[in-house]
């Protein structure tokens, strides 16, 4: 997909990274969220998938927690997918 936005958390332990994901014209676009954890030699985890949206707004609410379009989740444990709700 297409990065639309980074930001790396208050502490420097975790970046986050919200993708744009795009199938084709008769499917909505998604919204794909990373979390890369420096403490773990650079892991990576995919943690949140968001359906209908474009957007991938990041904000740290503390230095495990993130809020990605209005949804607050602590990078260490949660995960959000659409598809299993």
């Amino acid at each position: 997909g297409e990065l639309l936005a980074d930001k790396l958390s208050p502490n420097g332990e975790y970046t986050v990274l919200t993708y744009v994901i795009n199938a084709h014209s008769t499917v909505a676009p998604a919204v794909r969220g990373e979390v890369i954890s420096h403490k773990e030699n650079d892991k990576k985890r995919n943690f949140y998938w968001a359906y209908r949206k474009e957007k991938g707004e990041i904000e740290w609410i503390n230095k495990h927690v993130v809020s990605i379009n209005g949804m607050e989740l602590d990078v260490r444990t949660d995960t959000y997918d659409y598809r299993k709700e």
